[in-house]
């Protein structure tokens, strides 16, 4: 469409910003004014940074368009002009702005800590890029028989690998180191010692228990891991320990102890060993309020049938040092005699007899003092009439009792007399201390 004249002369876009004619036109428009008004605003208009000419351009260019063609041709020209004259008043301005006075302070540090983060190249093949790697493999370039042009490697396959380089540049976060093994305390070692040894040194037990004292404070929380660690040694099937030592040596910590400190602490000892041989060994014994007890719906293994047989015996034999009293033997008595329902049973009984020796029948419901073991003290004639009130309780239980009764076969062998010589071994030893039962036997 044909651009008439008056348009191609009168629209501003064929006017410089700055000629004379633009200039001139304004100033008829304006109202004749002697003031010093428009000095002013020529002034403030020429003051302004986006409009400032540049240094080397004339204020007022002359701009020829005598020619209507002429001027429509210089159109394109005109703009590229002024487009390079405005990218040359911004750009400084954009240099000289201070971007970084602006942004956040956290943000500014993140962008300081990106740029100052290692290259993961760097950190992986070293700072020298340029030297050649002489080990390298030699490259043979193919020729393909048809260019086929690859697809435009995505974004998130570049950002995949430059993850994975730089995971493979950093080091793997190595495995928290084992555990090691907590070393035993000192009282551990000394225990170990003096439970191998043989009962007739006593002066070493008593050098041992001396030290195992002063090994450390004992707290309650400690004697009762003191009487804990008694109680496991002396009645675990395949503990490396001297089983006739356990109960002197715990006799010589007991002194210790009441030595070192006082009777209260020595007497806690006594009070957590006590409670965790009665507790224990009603556990191991006392089906009617035991599910792992000894009995025929809970198939033991030998090793827990031997386990619970020693205990028995370190009962026994520390009754006779004064550390387990008549009434705890005579529980562990009836609860063996109450249950009674396999040859497991009787073996039991006539350990923890065998092992609290004659004393134990001279004290009917009586309490003896720890002050001297009973192996020290005078020993009284054992009473007939204690002995004959555990058998009335004893024989009736084995009568019932077959002879291959076990909980460890679980069957009968028919023609078994093996019962029978269980309970006459209980009888010889009940026989050693009152002859005249011997006659009834």
């Amino acid at each position: 469409m044909p651009t008439t004249p008056f348009i191609r002369e009168t629209s501003p876009s064929y006017y410089h910003l700055y000629s004379s004619s633009l200039s001139i036109c304004i100033n008829q428009s304006l109202p004749p004014d002697t003031s010093d008004s428009e000095c002013e605003l020529k002034d403030f208009f020429f003051g302004s940074s986006i409009f400032k000419p540049a240094p080397n351009e004339p204020l007022s260019p002359t701009l020829s368009y005598v020619d209507s063609e002429s001027s429509m041709g210089s159109v394109g020209s005109t703009i590229e002009s002024d487009y390079d004259e405005v990218r040359s008043v911004f750009v400084p301005d954009k240099d000289s702005y201070d971007f970084e006075s602006q942004l956040p302070s956290y943000t500014s540090f993140v962008i300081q800590e990106m740029l100052e983060e290692p290259d993961a190249f760097d950190s992986r093949f070293g700072g020298n890029h340029t030297r050649l790697n002489p080990q390298a493999a030699l490259f043979v370039p193919q020729q393909p028989t048809q260019f086929i042009q690859s697809p435009r490697t995505r974004l998130t396959s570049i950002i995949r690998e430059r993850v994975l380089a730089a995971s493979t540049s950093c080091p793997l976060i190595p495995p928290p180191p084992l555990t090691p093994l907590k070393a035993n305390p000192v009282w551990m070692t000394i225990f170990h010692l003096a439970s191998t040894t043989t009962p007739i040194n006593s002066i070493y037990l008593i050098d041992r228990a001396t030290e195992l004292v002063h090994s450390r404070f004992w707290h309650s929380e400690a004697l009762a891991e003191l009487a804990q660690h008694f109680c496991w040694k002396a009645s675990a099937a395949n503990a490396d320990v001297n089983r006739e030592t356990m109960a002197p040596f715990a006799w010589e910590v007991y002194r210790g102890l009441y030595t070192a400190f006082d009777e209260d602490t020595a007497e806690s000892f006594v009070f957590h060993l006590r409670k965790l041989l009665i507790g224990t060994f009603e556990g191991c014994w006392f089906a009617t309020e035991s599910l792992k007890a000894i009995s025929y719906r809970f198939t033991p293994s030998e090793e827990y049938v031997t386990s619970a047989t020693w205990l028995a015996a370190f009962i026994g034999d520390l009754f006779t040092f004064g550390l387990i009293r008549v009434q705890h033997i005579k529980l562990c008595l009836n609860i063996l005699v109450h249950e009674l329902i396999s040859l497991q049973h009787i073996s039991a009984i006539s350990v923890m007899i065998d092992h609290a020796g004659p004393q134990f029948w001279c004290y009917p419901g009586g309490v003896h003092s720890t002050t001297l073991p009973l192996t020290m003290a005078k020993v009284e004639k054992p009473s007939r009439e204690m002995i004959d009130l555990f058998l009335r309780d004893f024989l009736p239980k084995t009568a019932k009792l077959q002879n291959g009764n076990s909980v460890l076969a679980r069957k009968v062998v028919a023609g078994s007399s093996e019962k029978d010589k269980k309970v006459h071994e209980v009888l010889d030893i009940l026989a050693q201390w009152c002859p005249d039962l011997r006659a009834q036997i």
